[in-house]
């Protein structure tokens, strides 16, 4: 018969009440070819064509393919019950052909050997998973005789079908059912439809999440349907086969029904770090360019630093300096602290934040709500207080000291994810990314992501940004720095050139060794300046006109990437860093203008119902 290849998606797609034609279920399935089955011969009905179907039925050949001289009746009945390991079932839909009408015979049986098809692949890149199996057997009044139906081959590839990221996936299979067919018993000329077919139930599928790997898809060597919510299938005869593949973004040729990897089911909080979305800004953007922002307040407790501290604890772990029920002590303009308490609260560590007085009270409070003591400095002190005060503590008490401005393991942890997460996101769009835009407090996320990136897409730009009243970098002065605990790299007092700034967790007064580490390493192209004022407009016209709601460093990263965008030339892709969310920034300046109560506006509209008015 011919066969005209369907687009296996779109098909899916049209049918959606749910039920497919059984010659529709193959096209879907990359236009395998219909196997052959048992079909009356007659003299000039033609075969009909369904509306809904891409698969079309050529008029019957001249000679019969098969003819039954007995009057057979055929039943669908349901296939043979399968044995199953795990709980998880995928839905399934029922599909059948129509009767068709009877013929009457003349001829006596002839019986012809189908033949093998090739069939070429969909267009469109299929995960290919085991055949499907169909049963349907005639009322037996003599020995059933059981035949199998045909192998189908399917052309192979030069290149992989695709490649796809999902989450890896275990499958356990199931024997497939086999065609079982009763022979006649005399001979007449009366003949009835074939038999319809009735998809059988689908074995259930265990599905179990492991580290993503990428890995390309290759051509299979039988025909196999497509796993989705919308079509059931079984795997092939009783083997454990594994799907190494993952994505974080929507996989719509495969009907995916969530958008990305993270709905997923995790040991410990811990594991929800990283993979951080990636936006784009639609609105404040001049024209011609395409700017986005990496949103890492999508990290558990709402800040960049989550991977930071992830990476200092794990580090210490391994190198045997924090045992089971120790202390961690750190200096910390708040994010660090949070994400700190947050890693110290699920591996049962006791934590002690020293914080200036000048950062914004809620951190305070989230830290302690996390079950860590926090203790204040003056604000005159800065940021070099908080850090003599944290080294007194942990030399005094034997406790760890977290060291984020100098420890080898923040921009490691950086280099290792945050950088191949925005290379992987815009391959994964075929986009060239021109410009990454980013500020520095302990410097991790420059000097390590920056690194990574610089390594695999040498053209590139990497733009720093810097307070203008804390320009320490642009400066050109060095940092002076001592040992603390036999270990060198911390500062040994406050750097000339800064000033109080309005942007926290930016610049302490003092550069870091993590950072310095970074700039000799000639990552950064650029750096521009920004004032606190635009940094914190930037920041509620994001939330306004965007819906990105981010705090007065995320501000100030944009605030810097629209000036590249000026600059850049057209079609350039520009990424910018939002470090982490306004809510850590609600009694700063950033919500100076942001009433508690109803303002004049707001109580007019209040008036125009009669509930509340006196």
């Amino acid at each position: 018969m011919a066969v005209a290849q369907p687009d296996a998606f779109s098909a899916l797609d049209r049918n959606h009440d749910g039920v497919l034609s059984r010659a529709e279920f193959y096209g879907a399935i990359g236009g395998a070819a219909v196997p052959a089955e048992p079909v009356a011969a007659c003299s000039a009905a033609p075969f009909v064509q369904h509306a809904a179907s891409t698969v079309t039925y050529a008029a019957p050949a001249t000679a019969p393919v098969v003819t039954y001289a007995a009057p057979i009746t055929s039943t669908a009945l349901a296939p043979a019950p399968v044995q199953t390991q795990s709980t998880t079932i995928i839905q399934s839909q029922r599909a059948s052909l129509p009767q068709m009408p009877a013929t009457t015979l003349t001829a006596p049986p002839v019986y012809v050997t189908p033949s093998q098809t090739a069939v070429t692949p969909a267009a469109s890149p299929v995960v290919t998973y085991g055949a499907p199996t169909m049963a349907a057997t005639l009322p037996a009044q003599e020995p059933a005789t059981v035949l199998q139906a045909p192998p189908v081959y399917v052309q192979a590839a030069t290149q992989p079908v695709a490649t796809i990221e999902a989450p890896v996936q275990q499958v356990t299979a199931v024997a497939p059912a086999q065609y079982t067919y009763a022979a006649p018993q005399t001979p007449t000329t009366t003949a009835v439809a074939p038999p319809v077919y009735v998809e059988p139930q689908p074995p259930v599928v265990s599905v179990e999440v492991r580290e993503p790997v990428t890995t390309s898809v290759m051509p299979a060597q039988a025909p196999q349907p497509i796993p989705s919510q919308i079509m059931s299938y079984t795997a092939p005869p009783p083997q454990l086969r594994t799907s190494h593949v993952m994505a974080p973004q929507v996989i719509r040729t495969v009907a995916s029904v969530s958008l990305t990897d993270r709905c997923r089911i995790f040991d410990d909080i811990t594991q929800t770090i990283g993979q951080t979305p990636i936006v784009r800004i639609n609105k404040l953007a001049p024209e011609g360019v395409n700017l986005f922002v990496k949103l890492e307040y999508f990290n558990p407790l709402s800040s960049v630093k989550d991977r930071l501290a992830l990476a200092i604890i794990e580090a210490a772990e391994k190198r045997g300096e924090l045992q089971p029920g120790g202390t961690v002590v750190e200096a910390t303009s708040g994010n660090t602290g949070i994400a700190l308490a947050m890693v110290c609260a699920q591996r049962g560590y006791s934590f002690v934040a020293v914080m200036a007085a000048s950062f914004s009270v809620e951190r305070r409070k989230v830290m302690r709500a996390l079950g860590a003591k926090v203790l204040i400095t003056p604000a005159p002190l800065g940021g070099t207080g908080m850090v003599k005060k944290a080294e007194e503590l942990a030399e005094q008490n034997g406790w760890f000291l977290a060291r984020q401005f100098e420890t080898e393991a923040n921009a490691a942890f950086h280099k290792k994810t945050t950088g191949p997460e925005i290379l992987a996101a815009f391959q994964r769009r075929g986009l060239r990314l021109d410009y990454w835009v980013t500020g520095y407090g302990t410097g991790g996320t420059f000097a390590g992501a920056g690194e990574a990136i610089k390594a695999a897409s040498p053209h590139t730009k990497v733009i720093l940004s810097e307070p203008e009243g804390a320009a320490l970098v642009s400066s050109g002065v060095p940092q002076e720095r001592k040992e603390v605990m036999g270990k060198f790299g911390a500062p040994a007092s406050g750097h000339p050139a800064w000033k109080p700034h309005p942007i926290q967790g930016w610049t302490p007064n003092f550069i870091p060794k993590v950072c310095e580490e970074g700039l000799n390493k000639n990552i950064k192209d650029d750096i521009i300046l920004v004032n606190g004022k635009d940094a914190m407009e930037t920041a509620m016209s994001l939330a306004r006109f965007e819906g990105v709601f981010c705090g007065t460093s995320g501000g100030a990263t944009v605030w810097t990437a629209l000036e590249v965008c000026k600059i850049a030339p057209p079609g350039s892709n520009i990424l910018a860093m939002v470090p982490d969310t306004a809510e850590r920034y609600l009694s700063t300046p950033l919500f100076e203008s942001i009433d508690a109560e109803m303002n004049a506006e707001e109580k007019m509209l209040f008036a125009t119902t009669p509930l509340g008015i006196d």
